[in-house]
């Protein structure tokens, strides 16, 4: 048992002096810079255009993070068009369900 549990620890330390390498501190800190500033510009730009949910684009940004310029901005350019179609189609079917709970009470 002994064995085992200093097999352990000694596995342990191992791992996270590999993971503290300075090699990989850095490789690690410009891919979370490259996954954090984009969340950062689309949540300061929501609260420049007063959204009410910024929690919704700083979603939307990180889905689009680590991928490259052009599959990023054909995702994004969707997003923005269902979002679109969504609130078009939300408000003509509020007035059909408006008119079914009228005839309803």
């Amino acid at each position: 048992m002994r064995d085992t549990l200093l097999l352990a620890l000694r596995t342990t330390l191992c791992a996270l002096t590999a993971e503290l390498s300075w090699r990989r501190v850095v490789s690690r800190s410009r891919r979370c810079t490259e996954a954090v500033l984009p969340i950062v510009i689309a949540i300061g730009a929501g609260r420049l255009f007063s959204v009410t949910e910024t929690w919704w684009s700083a979603i939307c940004a990180f889905s689009l993070t680590g991928l490259a310029f052009k599959p990023a901005l054909d995702l994004g350019v969707q997003q923005i068009a269902s979002m679109f179609c969504g609130t078009v189609i939300g408000v003509l079917l509020s007035r059909i369900a408006g008119l079914d709970v009228a005839t309803l009470s």
